[in-house]
């Protein structure tokens, strides 16, 4: 969806929502209860929601979404919940499918972001795997956004006006990120711009950007497998061949295997790249538009 496209929606349903503002007036401090499953959906929804939403990540800061485990209490926020934002696309496989299946009776409304972006798709060993990790295209965000936005004014329409306020002020935002994050690695040369990361998340940001993903320390979109010694040699042998300046290491993720394919080929290994969780808050990366920040600058900077 466009952002002209947003607007007129949030427009149309203003008008509608309008109709029984004034009936409803009891429910203008209403909060909605909202859950998601990492926080960088949790800032956003922060962001559409402000006052009118309480939300809660499940992942903690700096934890794996692939792999964690969620506990008896998150089964209850869950239940607890109005509204559920996941990313989809596979990416809390592991275990919101099986929390889902624990709690059948569970009724909570549950909004996979990822449907509504147009997922890369990509090989897998037996079947075609989605990649979830779209937040690295400010642009592709830009939908997650207008998903947020339309599914808090269904649910709360007297608080209409501030979800769509909220996000043409986000979406200007992220327009301006992406301006920024587009001159930003223009500045490196061309010849440069290939990147070596711990598992395979930047495909997104490498498709928008120009960049050329080159190997991942685990070949996989998920982090729940390791490298074998032949991939190794061979990911070693592409550092060297193609001049690989750094490689860089996420936040959520080990970081022994990179440190280790690094010191082989006589390059740096880059341990601040944030890509499954956002830092703590008052850190360098506790927003998705301060992550990004950090991100692009680190990666520009490496590879100049």
């Amino acid at each position: 969806m466009t952002k002209t496209l947003l607007l007129v929606a949030l427009a149309a349903i203003v008008t509608a929502a309008s109709a029984c503002e004034n009936s409803n007036s009891e429910s203008i401090n209403a909060v909605v209860s909202i859950v998601t499953t990492n926080n960088i959906s949790e800032d956003w929804v922060r962001r559409i929601g402000g006052d009118r939403v309480e939300v809660l990540s499940l992942v903690p800061p700096g934890t794996d979404p692939h792999t964690f485990q969620p506990g008896a209490r998150d089964m209850t926020r869950v239940a607890d919940a109005d509204v559920v934002f996941s990313i989809g696309l596979g990416l809390e496989k592991r275990w919101l499918t099986d929390m889902l299946n624990k709690d059948s009776a569970n009724s909570t409304l549950m909004i996979a972001l990822g449907d509504a972006i147009g997922p890369i798709s990509k090989e897998g060993a037996t079947t075609e795997v989605l990649d979830p990790h779209f937040w690295f295209d400010p642009l592709r965000v830009k939908l997650a956004i207008s998903e947020i936005a339309l599914t808090l004014t269904a649910l709360d329409p007297p608080g209409t006006e501030i979800y769509r306020d909220n996000s043409i002020t986000y979406l200007l935002e992220l327009d301006e990120l992406h301006a920024w994050a587009k001159a930003t690695l223009n500045t490196v040369p061309a010849d440069r711009r290939v990147l070596i990361t711990s598992h395979d998340t930047l495909e997104y940001f490498a498709l928008r950007y120009g960049y050329q993903i080159v190997g991942t320390i685990i070949p996989e979109i998920t982090t729940g497998t390791e490298i074998s010694a032949k991939d190794l040699t061979e990911l070693i042998d592409v550092v060297n061949k193609q001049s690989v300046p750094a490689i860089f290491v996420e936040n959520t993720t080990n970081d022994r295997m990179a440190t280790r394919v690094a010191e082989e080929a006589g390059i740096v290994a880059i341990s601040s790249i944030y890509t499954g969780s956002l830092s703590r808050h008052g850190e360098a990366a506790d927003t998705y538009v301060n992550m990004m920040r950090s991100n692009v600058t680190t990666i520009a900077e490496a590879l100049r």
